[in-house]
């Protein structure tokens, strides 16, 4: 039989055998994110030390923009991703085509995708593995969940405004115009705050729309969410 100081220092080897095995793991993880989103989860994650690159639009938080950039989201520079020595490049699904040539160069590489909340709060926990810190990304998924569920509660008694919601458009006119369909987590986050998507049901994530389109569409509340001129 083993006596009780015996077992606690099996388990306590065992603990600190899997504590130095995260630690590794932690330290040798280095990561390029050619995505926004991305990012900031890995930052939010306590993953700051881990991430050695990001792409030309990565801003937030500020301590991002002071990582060593990699270039575009669709054209990053695949020779600046080599010289940062990254274990993992991650990159949007559209990418495929940077993904076989990062591949062809031993780098491996990650498709993601976060257009709805579901694949956002999915996404949180990839990125938890992907560090070793799947604690934190739980941590992260709960606050989601409870703000999403807290914002319904809030909102579901009040009359549901028609709203436009626009992501992005030229900066210095009112062309180029896109808003948020029903399909995405901008529009989830419409509908939760108790607002009706005057766009209405449609598979996509973004949808153009003309200043005539608009007019016609007649919503009651238009909410500019595009940077503008500070783009």
């Amino acid at each position: 039989m083993i006596g009780w100081p015996k077992i606690m220092t099996v388990v306590l080897v065992l603990g600190v055998g899997t504590c130095m095995a995260a630690t590794s793991e932690r330290e040798t993880t280095r990561i390029v994110s050619l995505v926004p989103s991305v990012t900031e989860i890995l930052f939010a994650l306590g993953a700051r030390d881990q991430v050695v690159g990001v792409s030309d639009y990565c801003k937030f938080p500020p301590e991002a923009a002071m990582l060593p950039r990699a270039g575009g989201l669709l054209n990053p520079s695949l020779e600046q991703v080599l010289l940062l020595r990254p274990t993992l490049v991650v990159l949007y699904r559209a990418q495929a085509d940077v993904v076989v040539k990062l591949e062809q160069l031993g780098v491996k590489a990650a498709m993601v995708s976060c257009d709805t909340t579901t694949e956002v709060i999915r996404l949180v926990r990839e990125a938890g593995a992907w560090t070793g810190r799947e604690a934190e990304a739980e941590r992260v998924v709960r606050e989601l969940e409870d703000g999403l569920n807290a914002l319904t509660c809030a909102t579901g008694h009040l009359r549901h405004p028609s709203v436009l919601l626009v992501i992005s458009r030229d900066a210095t006119d009112l062309a180029g115009i896109y808003a948020a369909g029903t399909n995405s987590y901008h529009g989830e986050l419409l509908a939760r705050a108790g607002g009706h998507n005057v766009i209405g049901e449609v598979p996509v994530p973004t949808v153009s729309v003309s200043k005539e389109q608009i007019i016609r569409l007649d919503p009651e509340v238009i909410i500019d969410m595009s940077y503008g001129e500070q783009a």
